[in-house]
């Protein structure tokens, strides 16, 4: 992935139509406990932030969102960039079954892309349209989830820690409260693998088996906090990001 040197939370919402809610980044402040595989907590950070974009561009990651940290994970610090968000379609109802599978991404000088394949060749390279350069696709085990009501989302983020880059990591969450006056949300981890442990297990990379959960507050970062607060809430589907 590539390196974020800073993050400029800026808003292009700023002189866009009221209800337009295109480019809106959420500022995340919060914490990360971190348990290993035989389900004892080793690492509590207080330190996480970074921002997600709930209808950005699924072209690059960076677009789309990004979280670090300030407080080493094992003596390596960490980033994860967001490169795939799954709302609950209130629209179908019931319990939705998704799938993240990061087949589905190719890199380019460390960046995930979505995939826009036209061919695949027998050694996996990627045959993409004449405007784009992709390489070769990696394969990974797929995480398979459950969204069962309007306040759960879903986020598939690439990690990279240390030497080990483009770790997945799926991260399903809930929205706790309703919008605050000042337009906060707060949301909590799930239990996305049913093993009565917030997170969802690594499948792949260095810490397979354990499991990062996050929690804490999300905040847009204009004066119409409360108002696109109550957006996120009431469009929280595939099929409502303008």
């Amino acid at each position: 992935m590539k390196k974020l040197v800073s993050i400029v939370f800026f808003l292009m919402f700023g002189g866009a139509a009221q209800g337009d809610n295109s480019g809106i980044l959420w500022q995340f402040d919060g914490t990360m406990n971190f348990v290993d595989a035989g389900g004892t907590l080793r690492v509590v950070d207080n330190n996480v932030s970074g921002y997600l974009d709930f209808c950005g561009s699924e072209v690059t990651s960076q677009q789309m969102g990004q979280l670090s940290t300030t407080q080493p994970l094992f003596n390596s610090l960490w980033t994860a960039d967001v490169v795939q968000y799954f709302f609950y379609d209130v629209e179908t109802g019931g319990n939705q079954t998704y799938v993240f599978d990061v087949t589905e991404y190719i890199y380019f000088n460390n960046s995930a892309f979505r995939k826009r394949c036209t061919e695949i060749t027998g050694s996996g390279t990627c045959i993409a349209p004449s405007d784009t350069i992709y390489t070769q696709i990696v394969s990974h085990p797929v995480y398979s989830f459950s969204l069962n009501n309007p306040n759960q989302f879903a986020m598939g983020f690439f990690v990279d820690w240390f030497w080990s880059l483009d770790i997945p990591m799926l991260v399903v969450m809930e929205v706790v409260n309703n919008p605050t006056a000042d337009g906060f949300v707060q949301v909590e981890t799930l239990d996305s693998d049913g093993d009565g442990i917030p997170g969802a297990q690594l499948l792949s990379g260095p810490f397979p088996g354990q499991q990062p959960a996050f929690n804490g507050t999300l905040q847009t970062q204009d004066g119409n906090r409360r108002e696109e607060a109550k957006w996120f809430q009431a469009n929280r589907t595939n099929n409502k990001c303008p």
